[in-house]
Parts: C-alpha cells; structure tokens; sequence
C-alpha cells in the first residue's frame, strides 16, 4: 500500500479533528452535572459524519482509477 503525501496531510487533519472533537466531548462530560443527560454526539456529530463522508469517497476515487 502507498500514500501520496497529500493523502498522509489529509490523514493527519482527519486525525487532529477527530481529537478534537474527542477532547470537546470529555470537557463536556467532564464539567456535566449528575443528572444532565450527555448527548456525545450533539456537537460533533456532523464533523464525524463529514470525515465518514470523506473517506467513503476517498475510497470510491481510488476504485474508479
């Protein structure tokens, strides 16, 4: 398997977005009071989503070549 370099800096943003997204949800649960209801997904949801998204399509302009 190989990688361009433009694939491995997309990688290493999907990574540090998904870290942050994973360190915003921590403070949250972390800060929460014992009876809030936690909804994880409430912020990041749409972020997760889009870099799903993106590597689906990553993946079917790699079969389409």
């Amino acid at each position: 398997v190989t990688a361009s370099k433009a694939d491995i800096r997309k990688l290493e943003r999907q990574v540090g977005e998904l870290a942050s997204i994973s360190l915003q949800m921590a403070k949250r649960v972390y800060n929460a009071d014992e009876d809030e209801e936690i909804m994880p997904y409430e912020e990041g949801e749409d972020e997760i989503m889009d870099l799903a998204d993106d590597k689906e399509e990553g993946e079917s302009d790699e079969n389409n070549d």
